[in-house]
């Protein structure tokens, strides 16, 4: 396993050389875009993945930065005409997520939420949602956001449609999470953390808060008038 982690890294390496090696953007957005395209054929079953998450990390790493409207013009054609996993659904979460805490001093407004990330993060959460198994993630991930923004109603919302679409398992868990969100004992971003742990580990972190999950109905009434 790790030879074969290895033997990808090398490959990520030599294949992404090409935009990494020239100052030129238009150049450098024009090699991204034939290597993303020429790596789905590869024999590689990991090296597109892996090549789409380092053209997300070179754009975030990108000086100057770029501008929210031209991550979400990179970000929405780098998603739509290629074929990302879960992994890079929550690289981009993640990244958007830490630039939204940064904004302000203390928790972000509702405006400078809609002014930064929001309509990055509402493509990617629905994206990201449509990734079979991901959909509890990637939506307890955004409607936290929405909570932290002020938009509670706009977070009930993305619950409940969530729900239905789940079954009697699957919502359990999903109230569970959302429950401690609530609560305050899960922050935005522990749900993909908690999706990386052991198992066991994770198995264990549902069950101690089982006994909490037939709150989430209770509280998540109130959040039409805000957190």
């Amino acid at each position: 396993m790790a030879k074969s982690r290895g033997a990808t890294e090398d490959l990520v390496r030599i294949w992404s050389w090409g935009p990494y090696s020239t100052l030129k953007e238009k150049r450098r957005r024009k090699l991204w875009n034939e290597i993303l395209t020429a790596s789905i054929q590869h024999p590689s079953a990991d090296l597109h993945s892996h090549i789409i998450i380092e053209r997300m990390n070179a754009l975030y790493a990108s000086e100057p930065p770029f501008s929210a409207s031209e991550r979400h013009s990179e970000i929405s054609n780098t998603i739509t005409s290629n074929l990302p996993s879960a992994a890079c659904y929550e690289l981009i979460f993640e990244r958007e997520a830490s630039l939204l805490a940064t904004t302000t001093p203390t928790t972000p407004t509702k405006a400078a939420f809609e002014r930064s990330s929001k309509l990055i993060l509402e493509l990617v959460s629905e994206r990201w949602r449509k990734v079979p198994g991901q959909s509890i993630d990637a939506s307890v991930c955004y409607a936290s956001l929405l909570i932290k923004a002020g938009d509670g109603k706009g977070a009930k919302d993305m619950i409940d449609r969530t729900r239905t679409m789940l079954d009697g398992e699957e919502r359990e868990i999903l109230d569970r999470r959302w429950t401690d969100v609530l609560n305050g004992r899960l922050r935005v971003l522990d749900v993909v953390n908690t999706k990386k742990m052991p198992k066991s580990e994770a198995l264990s972190r549902d069950q101690s808060t089982s006994e909490s999950s037939q709150a989430t109905s209770h509280i998540a009434q109130g959040l039409g008038q805000g957190p």
